[in-house]
């Protein structure tokens, strides 16, 4: 562990130690009860409130910070049962992580301890997956919603979804397919995106029910369907 925690110098860098157990995390490493010594949980405490001070979020507690400071712990006692952890290794991690933790709740809005797990796998990604994907950065809510649904892989999350969303936009635009009614509603298509794991099946439920969520006319499609009927003219259709 020692060739992984050290700088140059042979002082212990916590980021450095917190990227090598993120490295070695694999699928899982966060879910669960935390199985630390009492001697451990005091040190963390005392960490904690070491740490406080110089916390800018006033939504950040001390009780959050050993909370997350236990999950990382956990984190390494599951790779490695032998692990150790001096008082001053642990402010210098929790300092790291607290940082990590209110630059994530500055660019989700998200409850602190939601933001938990994505921050201890993640680190301060937030900020950049919003420039990355601008689509599901507004509101922030749906951006939060994809991002701490998978905080294992969330890059590959959205990939996948920002892939799905462009197919069916796509398709929308064609006055055949039968999602042309979205075409001027893409809000609705982005919404099935994220917050359905089968989006073609909540937009042909919506079509069902009446149509796109939308003000105003819009254009049913030449032999496609909307809301449920078929036609074969262009038919304004006026949505309550």
């Amino acid at each position: 562990m020692t060739d992984y925690s050290q700088n140059v110098e042979g002082l212990f860098d916590a980021e450095r130690f917190i990227k090598t157990i993120r490295e070695n995390l694999g699928e899982g490493g966060f879910g669960g009860k935390t199985k630390l010594t009492s001697e451990a949980v005091l040190s963390i405490k005392a960490a904690a409130k070491e740490v406080l001070p110089g916390v800018s979020n006033p939504q950040i507690t001390k009780d959050d910070l050993v909370v997350l400071m236990e999950r990382f712990e956990e984190m390494c006692r599951r790779q490695n049962g032998m692990y150790y952890l001096t008082f001053e290794m642990r402010v210098g991690i929790l300092k790291q992580l607290a940082k990590e933790l209110e630059l994530n709740h500055r660019a989700m809005k998200a409850d602190i301890r939601r933001l938990f797990p994505f921050t201890l796998r993640n680190g301060a990604l937030c900020e950049e997956l919003k420039k990355e994907f601008p689509l599901f950065a507004d509101p922030p809510s749906d951006f939060t919603n994809v991002l701490l649904a998978n905080p294992i892989d969330p890059r590959s999350r959205l990939i996948d979804k920002q892939k799905k969303y462009d197919e069916l936009l796509d398709r929308s635009k064609s006055r055949f397919n039968e999602f042309a009614c979205f075409s001027t509603n893409p809000r609705e298509i982005k919404q099935a995106v994220i917050y359905y794991s089968d989006p073609e099946k909540y937009l042909r439920n919506r079509l069902s029910k009446g149509g796109p969520k939308s003000k105003g006319k819009f254009t049913r499609p030449v032999f496609g369907r909307c809301g449920g009927k078929k036609t074969t003219t262009a038919q304004p259709l006026r949505l309550e």
